[in-house]
């Protein structure tokens, strides 16, 4: 093996950790997602963003979460939530219950609590009036039952603009595991009043239970009301969902489409942050170098060049990024298989869809090229991944909205708890 093929290996190898954890209790790795680590944490005070964490299986020691590792976990669902956070996730019950509440005190202590009674201030509806409080056991167990054969229908206590498929799993009974079709969808409210969701269950099972309720959890994953994503973000949660459908070409497409947006974004705002261009400068440069292969490889080290220390001859990973990028996107992008539409030719004697290992490959690489970019930002403020995920207006026109996005909440002991605080199984 020759000198380039081994640093080709170790650049493959080097991504391949990032998105990796590691227990700090007994150094078990793994992704999220996997059976080692399944299960995310949700805690948030007034003083900071939140944070997320899961719990090893082997020694239950807390591992907390950045973003690279749910953006880089082989479960779609839990790389949605890199995007969204808690706020675009909903997991509807009969009666609303949460096993943990964690909260600031007046005198700035925090302080977590069990068990007890926690009230639920579900905000005002979009038409003006208020939605009625809740009141939530702390600790009791989770329902939502749906009797096989009979359609459920629930309203959801939030409202979505956009929505994945639903997330369906058994909890009880364990006899009836692997006896059940689920089917769940949900029909968006125009008003934005009344999203409800729809389960129906059916059992192949004769067994005495499957004339029972059955305890199903359920997860709704979309984008809230207000949440003002950017546009790359958008096509990035559209191609998502795009996979979850089968449709493969159609995500590739909104991947690369996702960072095409975004390196245009990026540049246009820091080349005049850096002072290394004014905005009509700016929008000359990128009208001229339109092609972003020609973005990534000659505007971009323009800026990277201002961060302290960076060296575009020392950076491996930034190689391996754009090297990664090039393979599983732009040329996916470009191939007959997507691009030029020979899968649908009627006389093709084989299907040329690109796989979901395909889709997979596109997801995570555009994920680690924007990231990339983000972490090399010269303004400090615009490295973090919160600062490029939301836009909100003000009198000056558009600008981005406070790192902390639609997510943040005030749990101070004066407040009252949001919906969904508390730990997410």
């Amino acid at each position: 093996m020759n000198a380039k093929h081994r640093t080709e290996d170790t650049d493959a190898r080097g991504l391949r950790d990032i998105g990796t954890l590691t227990c700090p209790g007994c150094s078990k790795r793994g992704r999220l997602g996997s059976n080692n680590f399944c299960v995310i944490n949700y805690n948030w005070s007034a003083d900071e963003h939140g944070s997320m964490s899961t719990t090893c299986s082997r020694c239950g020691t807390r591992i907390p979460l950045a973003v690279e590792h749910l953006a880089l976990s082989d479960e779609l669902y839990f790389a949605v939530q890199a995007f969204l956070g808690p706020g675009g996730v909903l997991t509807p019950l009969d009666k609303p219950v949460c096993t943990l509440v964690r909260y600031t005190k007046a005198d700035g202590t925090h302080q977590e609590v069990s068990k007890g009674t926690v009230r639920v201030d579900l905000g005002r509806k979009p038409s003006g009036g208020a939605k009625s409080p809740l009141v939530m056991t702390i600790g009791e167990r989770p329902v939502f039952e749906v009797m096989p054969g009979v359609t459920k229908v629930h309203t959801l206590p939030a409202a979505f603009e956009t929505v994945l498929p639903v997330k369906l799993d058994l909890r009880e009974p364990s006899s009836l595991v692997g006896h059940v079709s689920m089917v769940g969808r949900v029909e968006l409210d125009p008003n934005h009043e009344n999203d409800t969701l729809v389960v129906m269950l059916t059992t192949d099972s004769l067994d005495r239970s499957s004339r029972e309720p059955c305890n199903v959890l359920c997860h709704v994953y979309g984008i809230p009301i207000g949440s003002r994503l950017r546009p790359w973000a958008r096509l990035y949660f559209e191609a998502i969902g795009h996979t979850m459908n089968g449709m493969h070409a159609t995500a590739i497409l909104d991947y690369a489409r996702a960072s095409e947006a975004f390196v245009e974004d990026y540049i246009q705002e820091i080349l005049v942050e850096t002072r290394l261009s004014s905005r009509p400068l700016a929008d000359k440069l990128l009208h001229d170098c339109w092609r972003i292969s020609d973005r990534i490889k000659d505007v971009l080290p323009l800026i990277f060049e201002k961060k302290d220390g960076w060296q575009a001859g020392t950076d491996v990973e930034w190689k391996g990024i754009k090297a990664e990028w090039g393979t599983c996107v732009a040329t996916q992008r470009n191939s007959e298989k997507v691009t030029h539409g020979t899968h649908e030719l009627p006389n093709a004697t084989e299907s040329h869809d690109p796989s979901l290992q395909d889709a997979e490959k596109a997801r995570k690489s555009v994920f680690l090229l924007i990231r990339g970019m983000q972490k090399r930002c010269p303004v400090e403020k615009k490295s973090m991944w919160s600062y490029w995920l939301h836009v909100s207006r003000s009198r000056n026109g558009l600008h981005r909205a406070d790192p902390g996005g639609p997510h943040r909440h005030d749990l101070s002991a004066s407040s009252q708890v949001p919906f969904m605080t508390g730990v997410q199984r």
